[in-house]
């Protein structure tokens, strides 16, 4: 099985980056070499800062609450692309910017111990992470939007129909998921390119 690392980021930021368009993670240390171009777990730290509320507000207009984030587990996998030292990005505050694209959120969040800088998932807990991603995807054929803002739901309880997204959809029906994994799609973009990557 190929070994998995991750980071620890505390909530509501991992969140930015999970459910937003967060794309770089700032730390004081670069990336080691044969990281770029591969898979990082990234791991919800049990604490959450309410002192991130603000920034996130005035960046995207919103911030999940205590109560609707996962914490103390891995939560998302995301490609390191790069690791720039200077940006224009509005993310960017460095010394080092972590530049992460293909971000998937996990379906069922994985419960594990992070620690401070990378740190080595443990091969019980990558195997549950690797099994979610190589699900060969079949989804429904309709994307389910909200009626009050016309955003794709993701990740809806049946039972409450709250998103983690953090807002509370007014939703026509079950956002589409995979009949094998329940994994959601963000955006219709998303599932095509699973669709391709799956055949």
């Amino acid at each position: 099985m190929t070994e998995l690392l991750a980071l620890t980021i505390k909530q509501p930021m991992l969140w930015a980056i999970s459910h937003g368009p967060k794309r770089i993670e700032n730390r004081t240390e670069a990336p080691p070499p044969n990281l770029i171009g591969s898979r990082l777990a990234l791991h919800a730290s049990k604490e959450y800062e309410p002192k991130y509320q603000a920034s996130l507000t005035r960046r995207i207009g919103r911030f999940p609450t205590r109560d609707q984030v996962d914490l103390g587990a891995i939560v998302a996998v995301a490609t390191v692309v790069r690791c720039d030292t200077a940006s224009s990005d509005s993310w960017f505050t460095g010394p080092y910017g972590w530049v992460l694209d293909d971000v998937k959120v996990l379906r069922y969040s994985v419960p594990a111990r992070g620690s401070l800088g990378l740190w080595r998932v443990l091969p019980e807990q990558a195997a549950q992470v690797w099994d979610q991603l190589a699900c060969a995807h079949q989804w429904a054929e309709d994307l389910t939007h909200c009626t009050a803002c016309g955003e794709v739901a993701m990740w809806v309880a049946a039972q409450d129909k709250r998103a983690k997204c953090g807002l509370l959809h007014n939703l026509e029906g079950v956002p589409p998921t995979c009949k094998k994994c329940g994994i959601v799609p963000e955006h219709a973009e998303l599932v095509e390119k699973l669709r391709r990557e799956a055949v």
